[in-house]
């Protein structure tokens, strides 16, 4: 009686079919995917951050143009990389100018003389 028991579990067994992790169609990753995923989470940021912490977003905003032309460099091209792009510029030019503006700000109060005793 065992044996038919032990001999059930073998079939249940064989009906599946064992798959092969290693094999290039299951893993295919292209190259500079991470960078894309990367340069578009770290425009996004640079966006979010402009009006709290500029100097952050300014950061970000160019390490992330770094991590799109670099995901570009490898072959990847496609629409992470593309808004990744984008937001790191937008991110980074609109950083630069609150930084002219407040120095032009800092100017122009500075040679009205409203702090002046």
């Amino acid at each position: 009686m065992e044996d038919i028991n032990n001999k059930k579990d073998y079939e249940v067994e064989d009906q599946y079919e064992f798959q092969d992790l290693s094999d290039a169609s299951y893993n295919s990753e292209e190259k500079g995917r991470g960078t894309a995923v990367a340069s578009m989470v770290l425009g996004i940021v640079s966006v979010a951050l402009l009006t709290s912490a500029t100097i952050i977003s300014l950061i970000t905003g160019i390490i992330g143009i770094v991590c799109s032309s670099k995901s570009k460099k490898t072959g990847f091209r496609g629409g992470m990389q593309t808004a990744g792009f984008v937001c790191s510029v937008v991110g980074t030019a609109c950083s630069v100018l609150i930084y002219v503006l407040c120095l032009a700000l800092i100017g122009i109060i500075g040679t009205l003389g409203l702090f002046t005793d």
